[in-house]
């Protein structure tokens, strides 16, 4: 996958003012959206049990940002804490009573 950003919106002066400000207006926006780091992100399920560690894989090809638990598929899951992170993995502990299905946002 290409790490390269095309440009979302190619402004071409028209000369027309009303016309080259909607067209910053929306290149602006665009770049907004385009700077979000969450939208740069990957989805992964760990399974996690009890005060285990778990090394998780999650593809980015660079250290993450940030996580987030998106779904929990079964069991409780209020205590999860992040270990370490690198360019290929990621290390949780859930301390929770019975192992869970949890579904992540790396980005």
């Amino acid at each position: 996958m290409s790490r390269l950003r095309p440009i979302a919106v190619k402004e071409v002066s028209t000369g027309d003012a009303g016309t080259d400000r909607v067209q910053e207006e929306l290149a602006s926006k665009v770049k907004d959206i385009q700077d979000c780091p969450l939208l740069r992100g990957v989805s992964v399920s760990a399974k996690l049990r009890p005060n285990i560690e778990e090394r998780i894989a999650h593809k980015l090809g660079r250290t993450p940002q940030g996580f987030v638990v998106t779904d929990i598929t079964e069991g409780f899951g209020p205590a999860l804490q992040r270990k370490s992170w690198d360019s290929k993995s990621i290390v949780l502990v859930y301390g929770g009573p019975t192992a869970i299905t949890a579904q992540l946002w790396i980005w």
